[in-house]
């Protein structure tokens, strides 16, 4: 206090301010008078009592429109971090690779993408504000069917073809969204014409394979892939497919097999005779046809299967003369069954082989074996002495049966054969597999024989004429 002229100090009771003031006359010296006042501190704590509880009050009221204020912001937050949720979500689908249509309560479009519009060969304005009903071009009996339907389970799928859009057919999906005028349909839909043309393709191919002709689906090493019912009851499946052709045909096709896919490749197509089992007696007419892929590797192989024309049915045991060549084994074996006992002991059977391997490079198409094979034939018919009987095996192959004969005869015989096809340039490559008859063989048996000596007569240098030693298998 002596130091300053005003100021505070407070204590236990009370708060006390003071204020010194000089007060002397000219002629005295200076004295100092002390103003001091004070109040009491229970007085302060009453008169300021009301406004703290004023300051609480607004402090506990600030915090709370502070932490309303916080949840308000961050629930804004979410809203909007939704909305562009469902903004982007709605923009992928709106731009997803199949159209997409947005359908009020009435039936309006209100919006469609870009691939709608691509498939519907219109521009999106033109597509909204339309009625769904004409947009897909169908009756109101339609429209009527499907808004049951939509009211009843939500959900619609369906096919629809657009005859103005030269007939292509759109799939549908229909799903309502909400209730009453807050409700709307999203529709999804796809162009399925090709998907529609692939199955009726495949319907008419699979209507066509179910016919009289055996046909059948191989790899190219000729296990099967798939048959038709024809192919399954000639071959006797009973629809297994764990089979090779030439397991099923057997008549030597696994060695012939190699050139028999030689020919398909380069020429696409081959075609045969082939001798059947006992199951299936007669003759076959089989053809195979390739299918490559883009990179022209074999694929496929497109097998048929026909039996070769029987000659007209007469009364009595079929026994054919000489006048031609019979197109079936089964003449022969007819021819081969009305002869004696006799005669059938002392009688050959003479197998030529016109279509070496040799002589492939030098064929170019199948006609031309064909050709080839018909003038042998016809040449060696001319030749034919009165009593013998010719028929055609398999496309190549020639059999000749020589009646009143032993192995030496059938051999002489077989040597002037060729020596007469040798001057009319038809001998060249040409193989003979020779057979006696054997006592209780059947004309398949004899035929196998016969078949023996043709793969002799070709392992040999010569490539000529090769005789089988056959005699009687004992029970």
């Amino acid at each position: 206090m002596a130091t300053n002229n005003f100021g505070e100090f407070h204590g236990e009771q009370a708060t006390f301010v003071y204020l010194k003031i000089p007060l002397a006359s000219a002629s005295q010296k200076d004295s100092e008078y002390m103003l001091l006042s004070y109040i009491r501190n229970e007085d302060i704590s009453v008169r300021f009592a009301q406004w703290r509880n004023i300051l609480l009050v607004t402090a506990v009221i600030v915090t709370l429109l502070a932490a309303l204020a916080m949840i308000f912001a961050h629930l804004f937050r979410l809203e909007q971090r939704a909305r562009l949720s469902s903004i982007l979500l709605a923009d992928g689908l709106f731009r997803a690779d199949f159209g997409c249509l947005l359908v009020n309560e009435s039936g309006r479009i209100i919006c469609a993408n870009d691939r709608a519009a691509d498939i519907l060969k219109q521009r999106q304005h033109e597509i909204e504000n339309r009625s769904l009903q004409k947009l897909l071009e169908q009756d109101q009996q339609w429209y009527e069917s499907v808004r049951q339907q939509l009211q009843q389970n939500k959900v619609w799928h369906g096919e629809v073809q657009l005859q103005a859009l030269d007939n292509i057919v759109l799939r549908f999906n229909i799903r309502v969204v909400g209730e009453g005028r807050d409700g709307y349909a999203l529709i999804s839909f796809e162009d399925i014409s090709e998907l529609k043309q692939v199955r009726q393709d495949a319907f008419l191919n699979q209507l066509l394979s179910d016919s009289a002709v055996a046909t059948a689906l191989l790899a190219p090493n000729g296990k099967l892939v798939r048959v038709n019912e024809t192919f399954d009851q000639l071959l006797q499946l009973d629809g297994s497919l764990d089979h090779t052709l030439s397991e099923l045909l057997q008549n030597d096709l696994d060695n012939q097999w190699p050139r028999i896919m030689q020919l398909v490749s380069t020429h696409g197509v081959w075609q045969g005779q082939i001798l059947c089992q006992d199951k299936r007696p007669g003759c076959i007419q089989a053809t195979l046809k390739s299918y490559q892929d883009s990179e022209g590797e074999l694929s496929y192989l497109v097998c048929t299967l026909e039996r070769a024309a029987n000659v007209r049915e007469l009364p009595g045991p079929r026994v054919p003369h000489r006048t031609k060549v019979m197109p079936e084994l089964e003449d022969l074996e007819n021819f081969f069954n009305a002869m004696s006992p006799d005669e059938q002991q002392r009688s050959c059977l003479m197998l030529l082989d016109i279509s070496p391997e040799a002589l492939l490079s030098h064929m170019s198409e199948i006609e031309s074996l064909e050709s080839r094979q018909q003038q042998v034939e016809t040449q060696v018919l001319n030749d034919l002495p009165r009593g013998y009987q010719m028929a055609t095996w398999q496309l190549g192959k020639i059999a000749i049966l020589v009646p009143n004969s032993d192995a030496i005869n059938c051999h002489d015989f077989a040597a002037k054969t060729l020596e007469n096809l040798g001057q009319h340039g038809l001998a060249d490559g040409i193989c003979i597999g020779i057979a006696a008859y054997a006592t209780g063989q059947t004309i398949e048996q004899f035929l196998n024989n016969a078949e023996v000596a043709l793969k002799r007569a070709k392992q040999s240098g010569e490539r000529n004429i090769c005789q089988a030693f056959t005699r009687q298998q004992s029970s």
